[in-house]
């Protein structure tokens, strides 16, 4: 019976996932190359198409009381949905929770 050898079969299936595992790899390998260089540039070019600076964002913080404050009120909104969401008590409700976040 085929199934009971242990022959050339067991080898071109050893062959195979290796040559999976190998092709897997050096496809995983591309994949984080390419999305690094990405994600870098489209940072780059938002920051600058923007005009989106953390020191100024800072500087603006410090010295503007009004942006502080709308920041502090957005900041804490956003936690009383959160202590809102988790209060609730069906699964449902968490998923819409989750969801809406």
């Amino acid at each position: 019976m085929p199934r009971d050898s242990n022959g050339p079969l067991t080898s071109v299936k050893a062959g195979l996932e290796t040559w999976f595992d190998e092709t897997m790899a050096a496809a995983k390998q591309q994949y984080s190359k390419y999305a690094t260089v990405f994600l870098f540039i489209t940072g780059a070019v938002l920051a600058v198409a923007l005009n989106a600076s953390t020191i100024d964002v800072a500087r603006d913080l410090w010295t503007d009381a009004a942006a502080r404050q709308a920041v502090v009120e957005a900041a804490g909104s956003d936690e009383e949905t959160t202590k809102a969401c988790v209060a609730d008590g069906t699964a449902v409700e968490q998923a819409q929770c989750d969801s809406s976040a």
